[in-house]
């Protein structure tokens, strides 16, 4: 048996890179900055930068007073991650016949990016929730489960939880990230809906309003813990019981800006077109049998924590 056509798919590429998986937020809370190399250093800004007033006064020379930035060295270094699906030819010359040539390998390519991109999910919610990745006093308890309509105060945590985070030195979003449960038990807290309210509920919108946020980013994604071959036992990708809310930059970042924010993504594009995914097609033929169609995706990507202080993490939310 032999291996045909292992060069990159631009139409697959562009389709997998296309491909949104619903439910996920590592996208929207971990910025992605697209590197020209494997492993580099990029410079990342520190608190200091926000907060320290520098002399301004121009001195008696006529020269204006130089900005000391305290930027900060760091390296990243990515990693490959990469998954394929095998189609039949026989599926293939299918599709072809009903005019859908490509159907099978596009589907194909958006099954291997929804996996790479679970686990890319996986990875930033890891990174947001390890309470080792904050600096010191910002991963912090709330004072009761909110669930409790009576000891659980959502707004005062929050708002003590806004209060220790600085401001950035770039236009940025103050985000809020609950679990589903979390957030239905914030919209019936009396903190959000008031004694004798008309309505039962509160929406994302007003809570956001309330708690002075940007946004709400409620998560509801799942992964499958349970080992092959036994019975499918699923979890919350983001833990249920943990609240998060960081500063997200708005604008993206390019390779030799100094990066902000509480974490991101260096991607490096394997397929050298730039994609944020590679994608290969290529033939697997098997004597006597009609042989094969092999869509293989990957992508080189470095996840880091940048700036400890620019998210805080709250435990204890929920029972």
């Amino acid at each position: 048996m032999a291996a045909t056509n292992t060069v990159y798919n631009a139409t697959l590429s562009a389709i997998a890179t296309a491909y949104a998986p619903g439910h996920f937020i590592a996208d929207e809370v971990c910025k992605t900055i697209i590197v020209d190399s494997p492993a580099g250093r990029f410079q990342k800004l520190s608190r200091a930068d926000t907060t320290t007033p520098y002399d301004a006064e121009r001195a008696e020379n006529g020269e204006a007073r130089e900005l000391d930035w305290s930027v900060a060295p760091d390296t990243y270094l990515t990693v490959d991650y990469a998954n394929k699906v095998v189609t039949s030819q026989k599926q293939v010359d299918a599709a072809a016949k009903s005019g859908s040539p490509l159907r099978p390998l596009e589907q194909a390519a958006e099954r291997v990016k929804h996996n790479l991109w679970l686990l890319r999910e996986i990875r930033v919610a890891t990174m947001y929730q390890t309470a080792g990745n904050y600096a010191a006093g910002y991963s912090v308890n709330a004072t009761a489960v909110w669930s409790n309509t009576s000891t659980g105060v959502p707004v005062s945590d929050i708002d003590s939880a806004r209060a220790l985070l600085p401001p950035t030195t770039g236009e940025s979003e103050l985000v809020l990230i609950v679990s589903l449960e979390a957030a239905q038990a914030m919209r019936k807290h009396p903190n959000f809906i008031g004694a004798g309210a008309l309505r039962p509920v509160a929406s994302m919108d007003e809570m956001a309003s309330i708690l002075g946020v940007d946004r709400v980013l409620v998560t509801d994604a799942q992964k499958n813990t349970a080992n092959p071959g036994q019975a499918v036992s699923h979890s919350r990708i983001w833990d249920r019981t943990k609240a998060v809310l960081t500063r997200v930059p708005k604008s993206e970042f390019v390779q030799g800006d100094r990066v902000e924010g509480f974490c991101a993504t260096f991607r490096f594009p394997i397929d050298g077109a730039g994609s944020e995914i590679g994608v290969r097609q290529y033939d697997w033929q098997i004597r006597g049998q009609g042989g094969s169609v092999i869509v293989e995706a990957e992508h080189s990507d470095a996840d880091k924590v940048l700036m400890s202080d620019q998210a805080v993490l709250i435990n204890a939310v929920l029972a």
